[in-house]
């Protein structure tokens, strides 16, 4: 079991709190835990883990998947519907981070990321 089942405890509530219904958390073949959390629609495919670097981090991806219902009919409301509840889902996730056990929040844009671009990230969602 990978560590930081506590965590996904603490993710799970929070993300519940503020209205996404939520499958998991889930074991990722003991790597790191995954939710599929869903709203409107479409899914927020989120995966977190330990990064065993020189201090304690976590690594938080999402991965927006609309349904195919929505990608077709649907393309710019759904668009817009799920950038603002993937917003919600974030502030979700700072909110609850924001305490006295966890600091250093980086938020980065996937694009910039998968870049190597780590000197590009806001303290913010």
């Amino acid at each position: 079991m990978p560590v930081g089942f506590e965590l996904s405890q603490l993710i799970y509530g929070a993300l519940t709190k503020s209205g996404f219904e939520i499958i998991g958390p889930s074991n990722r073949e003991g790597w790191a835990w995954g939710f599929l959390v869903q709203k409107n629609g479409y899914q927020i495919e989120a995966i977190f883990g330990y990064v065993n670097d020189e201090q304690l981090q976590w690594l938080i991806t999402t991965h927006v998947h609309l349904s195919l219902v929505n990608r077709i009919f649907h393309k710019k409301k759904t668009s817009k519907k799920s950038t603002v509840d993937l917003m919600s889902f974030c502030n979700a996730i700072n909110d609850l981070l924001y305490n006295d056990e966890f600091n250093n929040i980086r938020w980065y844009a996937q694009e910039k990321f998968d870049k190597n671009e780590l000197e590009r990230w806001s303290p913010s969602p």
